[in-house]
């Protein structure tokens, strides 16, 4: 339950769009303490590769809207 202004809550959320998650990831101290420097730096990487082999798929929909001709 939320009491007040949720306007003014400046409590940290958690992201909301894959690269924001990434970001996060990134700059986590934490993350590096549990996971060690080498494996959170090689898991960033590997899930930047995943989120853009994801973006560049174009899906059925989309190439019917925009890449066909009528």
């Amino acid at each position: 339950m939320l009491a007040g202004n949720a306007y003014r809550d400046t409590t940290p959320t958690i992201p909301l769009s894959w690269p924001e998650a990434l970001a996060v990831f990134e700059r986590s101290e934490f993350a590096r303490q549990c996971l060690g420097e080498r494996f959170a730096s090689l898991f960033a990487l590997t899930r930047r590769g995943e989120m853009q082999d994801f973006h560049s798929y174009v899906s059925p929909l989309e190439f019917s809207w925009y890449l066909t001709t009528v």
